[in-house]
């Protein structure tokens, strides 16, 4: 609950949870038993789940988040975090596949390589989602992203070319993404604003620079050698609204 209505067009969330807004109209704090008056939000699906809100929908003083069992079993439910963003985002990953430069990587973009060679700005760690036809996005939702410099290219090249042999000048930098460095937490999530609407057949992570002993449990893992990056998975995100 809020002490003042917040406009809430995005949550981004690791858990599998429904959320709705309570309509400006209902009594504050709002009955959580009464669906009538609650907005639902709409669920994409990937490594991190994307909720938008409705296209006009009003400023809330309360969300409500339910879990629900629908085995059966005994179970318990969660809620390890949320991101919230003002504007509206959909997710649109869906299509999409992943290819690394090196590692293992699934369908949802988790991505983890341990090298001989060092990962330099010249010799990096990098991951390619690509779909069969252009894509308009803004943004990325990173989960437990495992570096310490992200380089983000949009695929500028040839329809007849597959993106990952295309060459560098196929490539146009976006900028770069710094993950926060966390103590054990019960995830992490780091984003990237490309600071304008960028249509795409393919988007690659450069990873230039890896964690080494950024605190002792990198340090740990690591062993102190640039050799490691990885990625928990990632959402690309469209900018629907305000």
């Amino acid at each position: 609950a809020f002490t003042e209505p917040q406009a809430i067009g995005t949550l981004i969330l690791p858990d599998a949870v429904e959320v709705s807004a309570l309509k400006p109209e209902a009594a504050f704090p709002g009955n959580l038993d009464d669906d009538s008056q609650w907005i639902p939000f709409t669920a994409g699906e990937g490594a991190l789940r994307t909720l938008t809100a409705t296209a006009g929908q009003a400023a809330t003083r309360a969300l409500r988040f339910t879990f629900r069992n629908e085995g059966g079993k005994p179970w318990r439910g969660g809620l390890r975090g949320a991101h919230l963003l003002s504007r509206r985002f959909d997710a649109v990953t869906a299509g999409a596949t992943f290819s690394a430069s090196s590692g293992q990587v699934d369908a949802h973009g988790k991505w983890e390589t341990v090298r001989e060679a060092p990962i330099t700005p010249e010799n990096p760690a990098s991951l390619i989602v690509a779909w069969p036809e252009q894509r308009t996005w803004r943004g990325l939702a990173l989960l437990g992203a495992y570096a310490k410099r992200i380089a983000i290219d949009a695929y500028t090249g040839s329809d007849d070319m597959a993106p990952a042999d295309a060459p560098e000048s196929a490539w146009n930098n976006l900028g770069e993404l710094t993950p926060a460095v966390r103590w054990r937490p019960k995830y992490s999530d780091d984003y990237f604003d490309a600071g304008r609407d960028v249509a795409s057949r393919a988007i690659r992570l450069r990873v230039v620079e890896p964690w080494t002993r950024e605190n002792p449990d990198i340090a740990h893992r690591t062993g102190g050698k640039p050799t490691r990056a990885g990625l928990g998975g990632l959402v690309v995100l469209k900018h629907v609204g305000d």
